[in-house]
């Protein structure tokens, strides 16, 4: 089992409780499931179980490995590091690749991290602005993915 701090999974994340499955000792949905269950909740959000007996042939559409990834967290490093008309451009390209100016702000702060695939799309973004400066964080986290 894995160790796990319930108080940061997502409430919306949908948790397994098929314990039969062959899948579950490497499944996050199931480790997580476990582990607030354990943690005494009387309420979590699980997996339609109709749909998980039609996986128990080794293959599942909800299976999610329970390997951490490394997650960028803060911006304000990479920013302030650029000249200021450089700054204000990647600033809006890093809005593009988040959607908003609000997410925008929660990711500079680091209130958010930043997975490896968001991380690329910045990336992509920034190259497109002309920056040519690689993007780092302020922080590098290690942590599971939900």
């Amino acid at each position: 089992m894995i160790n796990i701090d319930v108080n940061a999974v997502p409430k919306l994340f949908n948790m397994c409780v098929k314990d039969d499955c062959p899948l579950a000792e490497k499944c996050l949905r199931h480790e997580v499931g476990v582990a607030v269950m354990e943690n005494g909740a009387n309420w979590i959000r699980i997996l339609n179980l109709r749909a998980l007996n039609k996986n128990m042939d080794g293959e599942c559409e909800f299976f999610k490995p329970t390997e951490k990834e490394i997650h960028g967290k803060g911006l304000l490093k990479f920013l302030e590091s650029l000249p200021i008309a450089e700054s204000r451009k990647a600033q809006s390209a890093i809005e593009a690749a988040v959607s908003s100016g609000r997410q925008f702000y929660r990711y500079r702060n680091g209130e958010k991290t930043i997975d490896p695939q968001l991380q690329d799309l910045m990336r992509a973004k920034l190259k497109k602005a002309g920056i040519e400066n690689d993007l780092f964080f302020d922080e590098m986290v290690d942590i599971y993915s939900f």
